[in-house]
């Protein structure tokens, strides 16, 4: 294992490439000479496209940040990954994904640097009965109707498993679940409070965390990460938050980093008055066995830059807010091993 692995998260907000016939085997240079127009020409229906230059936007970042391994959320299933790591990347990455029980075609998934010489294994949980019935509706009906499966108590999207193994030992080296947990908004089927969905996955995901530790040890690394779509700081979690840090170890890496709460913010809620919210919705959460590995001044929210390498500053309209590459900032935290 490396002396040094740095790990990003990052929601990519919709990244949707589905290419049809001669789009597939366009390369970095044909790519950069397309219009929006010929972009959109080539997508393959009915999904809609991320727009190209947005997917060039979030390659140079990809590329800027140069993480061992991404932990991404929205990304539109197989294809899109693949099509992004080989066409957009160079390559530089090794795709990982299975697909989870989104409606809206939104997965989780890891980006594994090549020259990162450990073994990967994945393990989907989306199968994994949640503790959750929407209020009113008898629980036998519920599990067998064809109620979205945002609706159903089934995770939202997942939490994907990838164990990092040594190929000479086959000794597990770390661990990481990575999910992307219901939002707060209702759901659009029985209007259920999604702030109850999402609580019910947070005790399941706090019960996957416990069976990982048990089969690989307390000594091996574990890292929980993802758009929580919630509180999630670890010294006053939001109280859906609150089991999973008193029945874990886990702790966010940006605070025992010491990056400053105002500097944490990793999506900004704009409102038409003007008053934005800036809120830490993406984490990065690391076991006891991580807690002393961290590299503090290697560790930060990425800020999104102009063409000239200037950080942008925060949007204060919808419309500035629409121009960046994704609405979400990636995590970054390195550890010294």
């Amino acid at each position: 294992m490396d002396s040094k692995m740095t790990i990003s998260e990052f929601n990519m907000e919709d990244l949707f490439i589905h290419l049809e016939g001669d789009g597939c085997h366009l390369d970095l240079d044909q790519l950069s000479t397309l219009s929006e127009t010929d972009w959109k020409i080539l997508g393959k229906k009915p999904y809609r496209n991320k727009k190209l230059k947005k997917i060039f936007d979030l390659a140079q970042v990809v590329l800027e940040i140069d993480a061992d391994i991404y932990a991404l959320c929205e990304i539109g299933g197989p294809e899109s990954i693949q099509i992004f790591c080989s066409q957009f990347l160079n390559g530089k990455y090794k795709p990982l994904l299975i697909e989870g029980n989104s409606d809206r075609g939104i997965d989780v998934g890891y980006l594994i640097k090549n020259k990162l010489t450990l073994e990967t294994s994945l393990k989907s949980h989306r199968d994994r009965p949640l503790p959750f019935v929407p209020l009113g509706v008898d629980e036998k009906r519920h599990n067998n109707s064809p109620l979205s499966s945002e609706s159903k108590n089934r995770f939202s999207r997942d939490v994907l498993e990838l164990r990092l193994t040594d190929p000479r030992t086959k000794v597990t080296k770390l661990v990481l679940l990575l999910t992307h947990l219901k939002s707060q908004r209702n759901a659009h089927v029985r209007r259920q409070d999604g702030r109850m969905k999402r609580e019910a996955e947070i005790r399941e995901l706090t019960k996957i965390y416990v069976e990982v530790q048990n089969d690989v040890g307390a000594e091996v690394p574990i890292i929980v990460t993802g758009d929580f779509n919630g509180n999630a700081q670890s010294h006053n979690p939001g109280t859906e938050f609150r089991d999973l840090f008193q029945e874990t170890d886990l702790r966010d890496t940006l605070e025992l980093a010491d990056i400053p709460i105002d500097y944490r913010y990793t999506y900004i809620q704009v409102r038409p008055n003007g008053r934005s919210s800036f809120l830490q919705l993406d984490y990065i959460l690391a076991s006891n066995a991580l807690h002393n590995k961290i590299e503090k001044s290697s560790c930060y929210v990425y800020r999104f830059k102009n063409a000239n390498g200037e950080i942008l500053p925060p949007p204060i309209n919808m419309e500035e807010k629409s121009r960046l590459p994704s609405d979400h900032y990636p995590v970054v935290i390195t550890f010294k091993f």
